[in-house]
């Protein structure tokens, strides 16, 4: 039974099976990168987004500052003419 000639279609079968397998293993490693990329890019557009919403209320708070500042000198009367 281990000395049995192997059919060259079969031989051949089989070299394609083994082929299309490996072609799947790299489709399922190229989907987990994917995913992965898109994970990566939707953690950076949330990082993006806290941001922003830092930078506004820092800017806010710049604002008020300025305007009690610009208060202090008009009660003082140390504005610029």
């Amino acid at each position: 039974m281990a000395n049995e000639p192997v059919s060259l279609p079969n031989e051949r079968l089989n070299r394609f099976e083994d082929k299309l397998d490996q072609v799947l293993e790299l489709l399922r490693e190229l989907q987990i990168r994917q995913n992965d990329t898109h994970a990566a890019v939707v953690g950076l557009c949330r990082d993006q987004a806290h941001d922003a919403e830092v930078v506004a209320h820092v800017q806010t708070r710049v604002d008020t500052l300025a305007a009690k500042i610009e208060r202090i000198e008009r009660r003082l009367d140390l504005r610029d003419a």
